[in-house]
């Protein structure tokens, strides 16, 4: 019993590193054009970046903006695109490219750095989230001081930061200073249900290797400290649900474009079928595309991603007009 409930642990440990290492590579939009966001030769002609702002008191409370060259409108649209990582790693910088795609379309673009869970940091969703929405105030901020007044933005992100973007749109953006006109998640995590996420036959959590497993991980997600109880009556769902984009939607949700790949193992598309079914409940407008001979990397599906550039180009286009 004991070295199957320790197994399913350690696959937890494993995907949520895993996510911020070699299989994200190709994640960033940055690399190889991902989602039609292409790399754009950096200079004054395009635009000035200022990078390291900080948002709040802790080591990884900073931001960077990319501030387009044509200061001619009276208001510009913000994208803040968050990083991907597992919750573990990654770095705002690994998103330069991206800032600057969407500062060469004239808008303001904005990567941020929050707190990751190691070994001396036991940061939970909870913790990420929050500092997201201190910074999304930070960054509105500090663009209207350099010469840019915001007055509506998109929220995007990979992965780890996929979940953070939608949590935000969901959760946070009616109290933000300016109001997400739409969101786009790259594979990020839509629930932790963790009968999805470890494929476990148990989903009533009846016995003690199912229920010590799932409260292992929704330990790790939420910093709660979950019993087998409330595994076995389902308590643990409601640590969950600020942080579950799929439990957050509602009907003045911001129009969702998301991507997942159907073959995913690293953040199991099992655990995120649920966006579209509540968003078409909620009738929020959206697209949730599935690369289905792909993984978390989005990688083998060229048509699919060809169409996810259209489709990134249409909502900005629709939602967040320049």
């Amino acid at each position: 019993m004991q070295k199957f409930v320790w197994a399913l642990i350690y696959i937890l440990t494993f995907l949520l590193s895993l996510v911020g290492g070699a299989a994200l590579a190709q994640l960033h939009p940055g690399y190889g054009g991902f989602g039609g966001i292409e790399p754009v030769k950096w200079d004054a002609s395009v635009g000035t970046s200022v990078t390291d702002l900080a948002y709040g008191p802790k080591p990884l409370n900073k931001f960077d903006l990319y501030l387009p060259a044509d200061r001619s409108r009276s208001t510009f649209k913000l994208v803040l695109y968050i990083h991907a990582g597992g919750f573990t790693g990654g770095d705002k910088a690994d998103d330069a490219m991206v800032g600057q795609y969407f500062a060469s379309k004239g808008y303001v673009g904005a990567t941020i750095n929050y707190s990751l869970r190691n070994n001396t940091n036991n940061a939970t969703l909870y913790d990420m989230s929050d500092e997201i929405k201190q910074g999304v105030t930070a960054i509105v901020k500090a663009a209207a001081e350099r010469g840019y007044p915001v007055d509506a933005m998109a929220v995007a992100g990979g992965s780890a930061g996929g979940n953070l973007a939608m949590t935000y749109a969901y959760r946070d953006a009616k109290q933000g200073p300016v109001p997400v006109k739409a969101v786009i998640s790259f594979v990020g995590p839509a629930s932790f249900e963790p009968a999805d996420w470890f494929a476990l036959p148990d989903r009533s959590y009846a016995t003690d290797q199912a229920a010590t497993a799932g409260a292992g991980f929704v330990k790790v997600i939420t910093g709660k400290d979950v019993t087998l109880d409330d595994m076995r009556t389902g308590q643990y769902k409601t640590y969950l649900r600020d942080v579950s984009p799929c439990d957050l939607v509602t009907k003045d949700s911001p129009p969702t474009l998301a991507a997942y790949g159907a073959l995913d193992k690293v953040a199991p598309y099992a655990a995120s079928t649920c966006l579209a079914t509540a968003l078409e409940t909620n009738a929020v407008p959206h697209d949730v595309l599935v690369f289905p001979k792909s993984g978390h990397a989005l990688q083998r599906d060229a048509d699919m991603n060809k169409q996810l550039g259209v489709k990134l180009d249409e909502y900005l286009t629709k939602y967040l007009p320049r």
